[in-house]
This record gives C-alpha cells, sequence and structure tokens, in this order.
C-alpha cells in the first residue's frame, strides 16, 4: 500500500481563525485533500503526519562540460564541474553552432556521490565544424528546509513528525483542522510573515508505514491575507510563550511593576547594569569596586581614616606616629630611644640593680666631691683619684704598739 499511495488531490480549502485574537489565542486553518492506494480512493482511519516548512538554499547545482570537436566530429567531452545533488545519471544533449546541418552526437554520464564524474562520448556525430555545446540537465532541488511549524512540535529541518494524527477519510476525502488545540500543536500566525511557506505530509494506511506525499503544497493568498488583517491587534496582543525568535531590546524597554526574574543555562548575563538597584553585594566574585561606590565610613588605602570602634589585628606595620594611648606594658621587643623618653620621667625604681648608683652616702642626683686640706681628686674618664698633697711630710705606716711620733709627720696606722 506504501508504494501506491498516490496523492489526487491536495488543496488548501481555507484559513480559519478560531478566535480573532490571534496572537491571545489558537489559531487553526482547515486543509482538505483526497488519498487514493492503487487507484482506489483510500476509507477508513488514516494516519497523518503535517508540517509547515520554509525552503531555503537549492544545495543541487547542475554539472557543465566542453566538448573537443575533430574533422566535424566530437572526440571527447571533459567535465568542467561535476555540479551536486544527483540521484541518478543525468542526460547529456550536445548542440552544434548554426551553420551546417549537424547531428548525431551522443553521450552518457557517470556519476558518484551526487557528482557526474565522466562524460562518455557514445557517437561522434557529423558537420560539428564549427564547435559542439554540451548541455547537462539538472538534478532535482535539494533545499535546506526549516520546519516553522509541525502537528506535534517534533519535526526539525523539515523532518518527519515523531507522532501521527488520525484523521477519517471518507471515499479518499479528509478534512483536518490544524494547529486546533489539544489535536495539534498551536499554530503560530507569525509564521505567515515568512515567504514561501509550503505543507508537507505523511500519510499511513496502518500507522505503520509513512510515506512522504510530493510535492509540498504551496499555501494559498488566505493566511497571508489574514495574518495582515490582524497585524495590528496581534502586535497589541501577544502571550510571551507564544513568541518563536528573539524579541530585539527595544521590545523590551520599560518599567515593570512587578518582579523580573533572568535565568539562563550558564548563569551569566552580559551588558550595561547602571540601572540595576538592590544589588547583592555578596554576589560579587571578581573585578574591583571603585573608590568612588565605597560607603564613607570605609578605609582606603590612599587616604586617612578615623575608627570610632577598635581595630584588632594579629599584626600591624607601617608609620605608627599617629597612634596614641598605647600601652607600654605591651611592648616586648626592640628599645625607646632617649629622644622618645620626656624629661624627670624614669624614677630609680624603674632602673634595675646593679646598672648605676642610684645614691651616695643618701645623696642623689648631682653630687659634688669636695677637695680638702692635703687631699687632691683627679679624674681619667670614669676613674676618680683621691691623692694626699701635703709637701715635705712624709706619711709613714705604723705597725708596731708602740710609736713615738715625730714633728712634721703623717703616719697611718693599720691592724
Amino acid at each position: 500500500m506504501k508504494n501506491n499511495i498516490q496523492r489526487i488531490l491536495l488543496a488548501l480549502i481555507a484559513f480559519v481563525s478560531v478566535n480573532t485574537q490571534l496572537y491571545a489565542q489558537t489559531s487553526a486553518f482547515s486543509y482538505q485533500g483526497r488519498i487514493t492506494a492503487g487507484g482506489t480512493n483510500f476509507s477508513g482511519n488514516g494516519w497523518f503526519k503535517f508540517a509547515v516548512v520554509q525552503l531555503g538554499t537549492n544545495q543541487a547545482r547542475t554539472a557543465t562540460a566542453v566538448a573537443s570537436v575533430g574533422s566535424g566530429n566530437v572526440k571527447t567531452i571533459d567535465v568542467t564541474d561535476g555540479g551536486a545533488g544527483y540521484l541518478t545519471p543525468p542526460t547529456v544533449t550536445i548542440y552544434g553552432t548554426p551553420g551546417p546541418t549537424w547531428g548525431g552526437a551522443t553521450a552518457t554520464a557517470s556519476i558518484s556521490h551526487g557528482t557526474v564524474v565522466s562524460i562518455t562520448v557514445q557517437t561522434v556525430g557529423t558537420n560539428y565544424f564549427l564547435g559542439a555545446f554540451v548541455s547537462v540537465a539538472a538534478p532535482p532541488p535539494d533545499y535546506t528546509v526549516l520546519t516553522q511549524w509541525s502537528n506535534n512540535g517534533s519535526s526539525v529541518d523539515g523532518s518527519e513528525p515523531s507522532l501521527p494524527m488520525p484523521v477519517p477519510v471518507a471515499n479518499g476525502l479528509f478534512s483536518v483542522n490544524l494547529g486546533a488545540s489539544p489535536q495539534t500543536a498551536y499554530l503560530d500566525p507569525l509564521i505567515f510573515t515568512n515567504d514561501d511557506l509550503l505543507l508537507r505530509i505523511w500519510f499511513s494506511g496502518d500507522g505503520t508505514n509513512y510515506q512522504q506525499l510530493t510535492p509540498d503544497q504551496p499555501f494559498t493568498a488566505t493566511p497571508y491575507a489574514m495574518m495582515a488583517a490582524n497585524a495590528a491587534n496581534a502586535f497589541n496582543a501577544v502571550n510571551a510563550v507564544n513568541v518563536l525568535g528573539t524579541i530585539p531590546g527595544s521590545g523590551l524597554a520599560g518599567t515593570y511593576g512587578s518582579p523580573v526574574n533572568f535565568s539562563n543555562v550558564a548563569n551569566n548575563f552580559s551588558g550595561n547594569g547602571s540601572n540595576l538597584a538592590g544589588l547583592n553585594a555578596s554576589q560579587l566574585n571578581s573585578g574591583l569596586v571603585p573608590d568612588a561606590r565605597l560607603a564613607s565610613n570605609v578605609a582606603r588605602l590612599n587616604g586617612s581614616a578615623v575608627f570610632t570602634g577598635g581595630v584588632f589585628a594579629t599584626n600591624f606595620t607601617g608609620a605608627g606616629a599617629g597612634l596614641t594611648g598605647l600601652n607600654g606594658a605591651a611592648i616586648n621587643a626592640g628599645s625607646i630611644p632617649n629622644s622618645a623618653l620626656v624629661a624627670s620621667t624614669v624614677t630609680a625604681s624603674k632602673i634595675a640593680s646593679g646598672q648605676v648608683v642610684k645614691s651616695f652616702n643618701g645623696l642623689t642626683d648631682a653630687v659634688t666631691l669636695s677637695a680638702g686640706n692635703d687631699v687632691l681628686l683627679t679624674t681619667v674618664g670614669n676613674t676618680l683619684t683621691v691623692a694626699a698633697t701635703a709637701t715635705g711630710v712624709p706619711w709613714q705606716k705604723i705597725t708596731t704598739t708602740n710609736f713615738q711620733a715625730q714633728p712634721n709627720s703623717g703616719y697611718v696606722v693599720t691592724n
């Protein structure tokens, strides 16, 4: 049955809008056609698949060739462009130039992977004295295809939809509403802003083996006219869930009274965010915050700051000349220079033993030694020497208990 299915009549009858608010509600069009199987009108439950497609670039290309002529005969034919998209070897036709009666030359082409690879002269013909021209038949069209709609939304690039829809067929005739929910996927009238739309149909009499009916059917002017008539309402009543394609930035500008939540698979947005408010600083994970965006009570490296609360750290470096209220008990290394000591601040109790003479026979601070009679005081460095100065009076050491003192003599008694 599959190979014998022939489409006798597949004609677009009308485009019917279920609701005049094309963008806010579903729109559908009615399609009527006829199916025959083996020359007999099909009757029963037919299984159909539908897709609205748009043809793009024709990737098929016609091959070209040139002939070499000698003595009025076609000797050889060379392929200059193998073309693309050939399913079977194309017909090759050889023409002569106006003048003498020419004819009789024939040739056949060979193809590989859709390309003409060689052309072989079968008969050389006669009277091609002024040359011969070669014409290679074109391959069947091979357009790139973009699916604009399909009955269950699964068709891609003109491919067969994954699911069919049952349609009753009586004596070969059938009628179906395409775009009518829930029987088919939503059909957005915006697709009719595209040119050269075609309806592609697949049919099966048993729900298992499907055949694509050819050629694809062009639409009449009805849906395009319907689209134009409702264009004014369409752009003012669009439902975001039915939007196909990309909305330009100008269509998103404005003030929104409710929260607007954005998301994408990469969790990444780009562009100018200068007008965003209420941003969460804890979410910043790269870049630098400029000084102008810092609060006035935030310390800056390139300026001074006054802290009203405590500042705690295990280590501070830099000049501390401006610090006040320092605790001397916390100084545990280094030395304080004399210039940093306030005059009259160090007392004897703060000087460790064995370091300096704190008092001299009860005397403190500056003590003056005055030499008496026959006493000489001399200093060398930090050494003080006390010596006798009695001129001509010798000092004698008394070592006995009975000694007669002599006039003008000095004595030192030892025990």
